[in-house]
C-alpha cells in the first residue's frame, strides 16, 4: 500500500508522519482531538504548560483504554461460562 507524508500539529508541535491514505484522516483527527482536550485542561485546570496538558490527555486515555479492557475481559469470562454451561447441557441430552 502506497504512502502519504502527512504533518500532525499536536500541542503546538509539527509530527512528520508517514501513512497509508486510510491513515490520514484518522491520525489527523485523532491530532484535533488532542489538542481539543489539552485546551479544555488549559481552561479548566489553568494548564500553562503543553506538555502537562499533553500528560493529563495521555493519563485520561490510557485510563478509559484499561477501564474498556477490563470490561471486555470480564465480559468474554461471562461468555465463556455460558457456552461451557451450554456444551454441559448439549452433552447430557446427547
Amino acid at each position: 500500500m502506497q504512502k502519504v507524508k502527512v504533518k500532525i500539529m499536536v500541542a503546538d508541535r509539527e509530527y512528520p508522519m508517514m501513512v497509508s491514505p486510510d491513515e490520514e484522516e484518522i491520525l489527523r483527527s485523532a491530532g484535533k482531538k488532542i489538542n481539543n482536550i489539552i485546551k479544555e485542561f488549559e481552561e479548566k485546570y489553568s494548564v500553562k504548560d503543553k506538555q502537562d496538558g499533553l500528560a493529563m490527555c495521555a493519563l485520561q486515555y490510557v485510563a478509559k483504554s484499561m477501564t474498556l479492557e477490563n470490561n471486555i475481559s470480564e465480559k468474554e469470562e461471562l461468555l465463556t461460562e455460558e457456552i461451557d454451561k451450554l456444551t454441559q447441557q448439549i452433552n447430557q441430552r446427547l
